[in-house]
């Protein structure tokens, strides 16, 4: 993630016009500031990311666009970080990322339910159509956020532009462990 002086350096070109917003687009690294988290009862959760630098109280925005009849509405909370844990804190993480955290949800939620964890300061907005978007590379292009299925899981993918038409970003996959009904495309793999 860039640093303050790199944001700060960037605004300014992008301002006086030596650069435009799209040319700082690369300098995010999805990887380690996107992950998947967990949230189960009791406003507790998993978050597991490729980030060893998270720090206790560190907010972070989930996400979760609208998919099936499982989530028939797109859902945005806060949570902060509790604490980094050694291991892996659900056996359906331990398949991404490489660092745990126990994060605390600021909104309760009372089912286990998986999320995009963003560790960037942004605002997901909730379009009129129930799609999620939101600037994570801060390049002025939202990014838009989309779950589909395959025959046991799922894939959280996140395009800059509109999903399975612009750049594919991010991608990760969550096993459900039962068989469901593929939406995925050959363009979510």
């Amino acid at each position: 993630m860039p640093n303050l002086l790199t944001r700060t350096l960037a605004a300014a070109l992008v301002s006086t016009g030596l650069a435009s917003r799209g040319a700082f687009a690369q300098s995010v690294d999805y990887d380690s500031t996107v992950g998947l988290a967990l949230a189960t009862a009791h406003n507790s959760g998993c978050l597991a990311i490729t980030n060893d630098h998270l720090a206790p109280g560190a907010t972070i925005f989930l996400v979760s666009p609208r998919w099936l009849d499982v989530a028939p509405k797109p859902r945005v909370a806060i949570a902060q970080v509790e604490t980094q844990l050694v291991d892996d804190c659900d056996v359906d993480l331990g398949e991404y990322g490489n660092s745990y955290y126990r994060i605390h949800l600021i909104d309760s939620t009372k089912v286990r339910y998986p999320y995009f964890a963003l560790t960037v300061q942004t605002r997901p907005v909730v379009s009129r159509d129930g799609t999620i978007r939101a600037d994570v590379s801060h390049d002025g292009v939202k990014e838009e956020f989309r779950v589909c299925t395959s025959n046991e899981g799922l894939h959280f993918t996140i395009w800059s532009g509109r999903a399975l038409k612009g750049t594919r970003r991010f991608h990760a996959y969550f096993p459900l462990r039962y068989e469901v009904e593929p939406s995925c495309t050959e363009a979510d793999y």
